[in-house]
């Protein structure tokens, strides 16, 4: 196999920024234009599939959260400036360190 065939299968994660509070996390998917997204959310992890941006290309994320949320309590609504998340956690009156379990530097920000 070769390794440009991969580069094509391999989508590219759209840029996300966050802020938190003691009891929940603000988290938005900056993609524009983003119509009827993929999106799982689950206690530790955030996946992310959707098509949009100035080039209207395919986009893909998991984010693995550093702390559990509650996704039966959180929520997100799609607009036309991208996904905007508001994350309950489980742990609450505390703030995270960074957002993601993984140290190495991601295009999070």
């Amino acid at each position: 196999m070769s390794t440009s065939v991969n580069n094509q299968n391999e989508l590219l994660p759209p840029p996300v920024l966050w802020a938190q509070r003691k009891h929940l996390l603000y988290l938005m998917i900056a993609l524009e234009d983003c119509k009827s997204p993929t999106i799982k959310l689950e206690n530790d992890k955030l996946y992310f599939r959707g098509k949009g941006g100035v080039e209207n290309k395919e986009h893909e994320v998991t984010l693995k959260f550093l702390e559990e949320i509650k996704p039966e309590e959180s929520k997100y609504a799609v607009r036309g400036r991208g996904i905007e998340f508001i994350l309950i956690k489980v742990k609450e009156g505390r703030y995270w360190s960074r957002l993601l379990k993984d140290e190495k530097k991601v295009s999070v920000t």
